[in-house]
C-alpha cells in the first residue's frame, strides 16, 4: 500500500527525491523482511535509491536506502559503508540509518561501534521495536551470551512481551546460556504467533534433544520453500554437528540476506577452515 502511495506521489511530481527514496526503502524492506525476496524487488529498490540521489545528492534518505540495498543484497561492503556515512553526515537524526549501520558493523566484528549505533537509533526513535529488541543480539557475535540473555529477558518481561522479534532474540540467547526450558517455551510462543518451526528446531537442538530437533528439521525441509528456510536448516544442523547437511543448506540459498550473519554465528566455527565454507565467504564478498 505504501508503494502505491509513493508511486502516486512520483506521478504527481517525478522530481520529488524524497518520494523516490521512500519508494526505495519500501522495496528494500520487502526483501529484507523476506516478504518478497526476489531479484526484481532488489533491482527496483536500487534503481529508486539511485534516482533519489541523482535528483538530490543531499538526500540522506536516498543514501540510506542505497546503503541498505548494498548491505542486504548487493554486498558491495565498501559502497555500503560509504553510503551509511554519507547519509549520517547529511542527517545524523535518521534513526533507521543508525540501526542498519549497526548490523553492517557487527558483521565485521566492530561490536562496540555497532552497539553505539544501535543505541543511537533507540534514542532517536524508541517507539520502533526493532531499534530496541534487536540490541541484545549484537552480543551474540562476540560470544557474550550472558549479556544477551539478560537484556533480551528484560525486553520480553517488559514492554515487548508480545513482540515476535524480542521473543526470537530471547529464545536464541536463552538456548545458548543453557536456559533450555525458557528457550523451548519461547519457541512454542513464536510458533503460536506466526506458525514458525525453525526456532523449535534450533532450541531443541541446543538442548541436546536430537530426535525432536531432527523431526522439526524434517518438517522444515518440506515444500513449499520460503526465504530463510535454508538458513534455518543450516542453523539446526550446525548446532547438531552435522556439518555436511549444514553446508548443503548454506550452499542451497547463497543469496539470502541472512547468510553473511549466519556464516558468523558461533556454531559455524568448526566449519571455518572447510574449503566449501571458505567458498561461501567469498560468494558473500
Amino acid at each position: 500500500q505504501a508503494i502505491d502511495y509513493f508511486n502516486e506521489a512520483i506521478a504527481a511530481d517525478p522530481a520529488d527525491a524524497l518520494a523516490w527514496a521512500a519508494l526505495a526503502q519500501c522495496y528494500v524492506t520487502l526483501g529484507h523482511n523476506q516478504l518478497i525476496d526476489t531479484t526484481e524487488i532488489w533491482r527496483l529498490g536500487r534503481a529508486a535509491a539511485l534516482r533519489a540521489i541523482r535528483l538530490d545528492s543531499m538526500s540522506a534518505e536516498g543514501w540510506a536506502a542505497l546503503a541498505d540495498y548494498e548491505s542486504y543484497h548487493g554486498r558491495d561492503w565498501a559502497a555500503a559503508e560509504a553510503a551509511f556515512l554519507r547519509a549520517d553526515a547529511l542527517n545524523p537524526s535518521l534513526a533507521w540509518n543508525h540501526y542498519h549501520y549497526s548490523w553492517f558493523l557487527v558483521m565485521f566484528g566492530r561490536i562496540e561501534e555497532a552497539v553505539r549505533e544501535h543505541e543511537r537509533a533507540a534514542q532517536l526513535d524508541p517507539l520502533t521495536p526493532f531499534h530496541t529488541v534487536w540490541m541484545p543480539a549484537l552480543y551474540w557475535f562476540n560470544r557474550d551470551w550472558d549479556r544477551a540473555y539478560e537484556e533480551a529477558k528484560a525486553n520480553v518481561e517488559g514492554a515487548w512481551a508480545d513482540n515476535f522479534t524480542a521473543n526470537y532474540v530471547f529464545a536464541v540467547s536463552a538456548a545458548e546460556t543453557g536456559h533450555h526450558e525458557e528457550a523451548i517455551a519461547t519457541a512454542w510462543k513464536m510458533n503460536e504467533m506466526r506458525g514458525v518451526i525453525g526456532m523449535l528446531g534450533r532450541t531443541h537442538a541446543t538442548a541436546g534433544r536430537v530426535e525432536e530437533a531432527l523431526a522439526f528439521a524434517e518438517q522444515l525441509e518440506q515444500p513449499p520453500t520460503h526465504p530463510g528456510q535454508a538458513d534455518a536448516l543450516a542453523h539446526i544442523y550446525g548446532i547438531l554437528g552435522d556439518m555436511e547437511k549444514a553446508l548443503y543448506w548454506l550452499e542451497r540459498e547463497p543469496r539470502s540476506f541472512l547468510q553473511p550473519a549466519t556464516l558468523l554465528m558461533p556454531y559455524m566455527d568448526p566449519l571455518r577452515e572447510n574449503p566449501r565454507f571458505q567458498a561461501l565467504l567469498r560468494k558473500a564478498n
